[in-house]
């Protein structure tokens, strides 16, 4: 019996993505992707319960002032692959999370738009298919939640289903959010929700910018065989 969500001790957002509907009625694999808030800090059971689930590979997809913050334990783990892949680059991370008045759709236009980090990211899945590969950011809800964004897509899972996997989220981050405004008192209010029109506009702009999610990956410079290989690994 797989399980949705892990229960480690020093996370509260480890969870599948396996287990929704994609295309052709097939159900996206389990034990292929976990998605995460910060994983850093994980204490020495949680890291055997991951090893144990399968976990091969973790991508860091923090920043550097998040680094220096919290280094990731898993950069030292001799028998796990661990990447960093900061999605947004520093200088406009500082930027983003002072701005009041900047939307979530818009940074996740952003990540969007960082063909250069998506193609390192993705280039990491197809190099590290095998075992459990698990994403992470700081709450595991932006740039985490663009990644499963596209996972998704590739899947060809239902709209209705992303949105669902990304508001719940907000419920599981509630312990982490008297912790990360602690942190980054700077950080508007706003950024620690998870409104559905935020992924959705996410969504729309792939569709509306390149047709589908395969001429985007074209775009960022994937080819026909690599994104059949991308879409062989989530479903």
């Amino acid at each position: 019996m797989f399980q949705r969500r892990l229960m480690l001790t020093n996370t509260t957002n480890t969870r599948e993505l396996g287990g929704y509907c994609g295309k052709e009625g097939r159900i996206t694999k389990y034990k292929s992707f976990l998605r995460s808030d910060d994983v850093s800090q994980c204490n020495e059971g949680d890291i055997a319960k991951l090893k144990n689930y399968g976990v091969k590979t973790i991508i860091d997809l923090r920043g550097k002032s998040e680094l220096i913050r919290k280094p990731n334990i898993f950069a030292s783990c001799n028998d796990l692959k661990y990447f960093n892949i900061p999605l947004i680059p520093e200088e406009k991370f500082e930027v983003l999370t002072a701005d009041i008045t900047m939307k979530m759709d818009q940074v996740y236009v952003e990540i969007i738009k960082n063909h250069e980090a998506i193609s390192k990211l993705f280039t990491v899945i197809l190099e590290n298919r095998e075992g459990t590969i698990l994403f992470h950011c700081t709450a595991g809800k932006d740039r985490t939640g663009v990644t499963a964004l596209l996972l998704f897509m590739l899947a060809g899972a239902e709209l209705t289903d992303i949105i669902a996997d990304y508001q719940v989220t907000y419920l599981y981050i509630q312990p982490l959010i008297k912790k990360l405004t602690e942190t980054y008192p700077d950080m508007p209010v706003h950024v620690m929700q998870c409104e559905p029109q935020w992924i959705v506009a996410a969504f729309n702009y792939i569709l509306d910018t390149y047709g589908d999610v395969d001429s985007y990956f074209s775009s960022v410079g994937f080819s026909e065989a690599m994104v059949k290989s991308l879409k062989n690994i989530i479903i």
